[in-house]
C-alpha cells in the first residue's frame, strides 16, 4: 500500500485479464487528447490485451484501495523482441504508463 499526501491509499498489483476495458478506457482517454500518444486512433481491446496482457510485458495497475478503481498502470516490455542487440547502450526495454482523468492535475 501506498499513502499518497492527501491521505489517498493505493494498491499496486500486476494488471489481470479483467482489467482490460478500464485500461481501454483510460488508454483511449489519453490518446483522444492527443498530446501524449504518437497514434490518433483509438485501440480496440484486442489491442489492449495484446499490450498489456503479453507474456513479454510486465505491468501492474495502481487501484485505489477504498474503491478498488484502477487509476493508473505502468508497463515494461522488450525493445525489439527478438532482435539481438549488440551493443550495452542500446535500450532493452520499453516503458509506459496511463494515469486517470480523475488524477490529472492532482
Amino acid at each position: 500500500m501506498i499513502v499518497s499526501e492527501d491521505n489517498t491509499s493505493i494498491t499496486i498489483r500486476r494488471v489481470e485479464p479483467g482489467d482490460a476495458e478500464t485500461l481501454q478506457t483510460i488508454f483511449n482517454e489519453i490518446v483522444k487528447e492527443g498530446t501524449t500518444f504518437l497514434t490518433t486512433e483509438a485501440a480496440s481491446l484486442q489491442r489492449i490485451r495484446q499490450m498489456w496482457l503479453s507474456r513479454q510485458t510486465e505491468a501492474y495497475v495502481a487501484c485505489d484501495r477504498e474503491s478498488g478503481e484502477i487509476i493508473g498502470a505502468y508497463l515494461l516490455k522488450p525493445n525489439a523482441h527478438g532482435r539481438e542487440h549488440t551493443s550495452p547502450t542500446q535500450h532493452t526495454w520499453s516503458r509506459q504508463g496511463i494515469v486517470a482523468e480523475v488524477l490529472v492535475g492532482c
